[in-house]
């Protein structure tokens, strides 16, 4: 997708380390949404691609997303959960993957956080629990020749770095996977 949050994140980090990338969009190709990504979604053609099953100005609706979920779960090998409420589009994505025989992982959160209902049902439900890159690429062959893991957290770290500003950078490094005090 190009929704804010996640899907925004991954898209830019993939173009930061040279990667590829695909957009699935719900709306026309000629229409830009959410509207604060449409530098982004201008960008990505240079190193990936931008599609849509819907006409060029094919305004975006809610009713749209559903649909383009089944391409996005048909373009991938696997799904990756990070956040979802029970009633999100990433569960639909997931359970549109595992329709497809895909594999779908999630990433267990904060118990109290609604967002971390969804991993968590699909944990429950099978989905693989991922706590790092490996858990991932043991599960999809392909990627064991072609992705050597990142030696750690500092790296990853490291490597995300460039895509925040001057502050944004001094309060990064104050954070830790536990939650502190301002």
């Amino acid at each position: 997708g190009l929704a804010r949050g996640i899907d925004t994140d991954a898209h830019q980090v993939t173009l930061h380390g040279n990667g590829r990338t695909i957009a699935v969009l719900g709306n026309g190709l000629a229409l830009h949404y959410p509207p604060e990504n449409r530098k982004l979604q201008d960008t990505i053609p240079a190193a990936g691609v931008v599609v849509s099953e819907f006409p060029m100005t094919f305004p975006p609706d809610k009713s749209n997303f559903p649909r383009r979920n089944r391409l996005i779960a048909g373009l991938s090998l696997g799904t990756v959960v990070v956040e979802a409420d029970i009633k999100s589009g990433a569960l639909i994505t997931a359970k549109l993957a595992l329709e497809q025989g895909k594999e779908v992982f999630a990433i267990p959160g904060n118990i109290f956080s609604a967002y971390s209902r969804g991993p968590h049902l699909l944990i429950k439900q099978g989905a693989k629990l991922v706590e790092n890159i490996t858990d991932i690429i043991e599960e999809i062959g392909q990627f064991r020749d072609i992705i050597i893991p990142p030696p750690g957290l500092a790296a990853v770290r490291e490597a995300e770095l460039p895509l925040l500003s001057s502050e944004e950078k001094d309060v990064y490094q104050h954070l830790t996977v536990e939650p502190i005090n301002i």
